[in-house]
């Protein structure tokens, strides 16, 4: 599943930055800085969102999924979405990232965990990978620093202007 965000420019003289940055096109890539991201800001979010059961929380495990957890012994059977701990490691790790020159997409090495992400007839939806504002607010600050880096080393980097990451879904 690819990222969902946009990206805006927010701040005075927003409007010529974002013309001058589509017209220098001096960023032939995103993927070092998708990277960052990836790795400073996605994997820790989805980290915190199994740790804290959801954010918002994830609907309670039904009383036979724990039974079934117990009689296979996992050592939690109470924590939602941990069975073997091989989705969590598996989303959690930006080497199972595709990162491509302007995308990120997730693809945990699981094959169940998109079951999980979008729900089905017979199981809720509990949303592991979701951005909270926080994590938005850490991914416009990494393209802060890239793109105003990329603009300074060719002359164009305005000042008082930011990024902002609307969405935050996979």
């Amino acid at each position: 599943m690819a990222i969902d965000l946009t990206i805006e420019w927010i701040g005075v003289g927003a409007p010529s930055y974002a013309r001058r940055f589509r017209r220098a096109a001096v960023i032939p890539t995103f993927a070092p800085v998708l990277k960052e991201i990836a790795v400073l800001a996605i994997a820790p979010a989805i980290e915190k969102n199994f740790a804290a059961g959801g954010r918002p929380k994830w609907a309670p495990l039904a009383e036979e999924t724990i039974k079934s957890k117990m009689r296979k012994g996992f050592q939690s059977p109470g924590r939602i979405l941990v069975a073997s701990g091989a989705m969590l490691e598996s989303a959690t790790n930006p080497g199972n990232y595709v990162i491509t020159n302007d995308s990120i997409i997730a693809e945990p090495g699981v094959p169940y965990w998109s079951y999980h992400q979008t729900g089905t007839s017979k199981m809720p939806q509990r949303v592991l990978m979701n951005l909270q504002v926080a994590d938005q607010r850490k991914i416009g600050g990494l393209f802060d620093r890239f793109i105003l880096a990329h603009l300074a080393k060719h002359g164009l980097g305005p000042r008082g202007v930011h990024t902002s990451v609307v969405g935050g879904g996979f």
